[in-house]
């Protein structure tokens, strides 16, 4: 299991959900109730360390460009390059 994993799985804090939804024949499946499916285990890591280690990775994660920005992006590479990617 990778670092990203570990920090991204609950099984790390002891939480473990199984038997979260419910399917009966020719019928759609529903959510059981949280409790029905949870098992506390032993924990790896603290929920503090998690916490913060969880805090890191949202503030590193990408931003998704507006789109103004996009298109600014896009009309100054037109002008520097005359096209919008490579040519093969």
């Amino acid at each position: 299991m990778t670092l990203f994993g570990v920090l991204t799985n609950e099984l790390c804090i002891g939480r473990y959900v199984n038997n979260q939804k419910t399917t009966k024949l020719q019928s759609r499946p529903f959510r059981n109730p949280e409790r029905v499916g949870t098992t506390i285990l032993p924990r790896i890591i603290s929920l503090r360390i998690l916490d913060q280690a969880r805090k890191r990775l949202d503030e590193r994660r990408p931003k998704p460009l507006p789109r103004e920005a996009m298109v600014e992006g896009l009309r100054d590479l037109w002008v520097e390059k005359g096209r919008y990617r490579e040519t093969s």
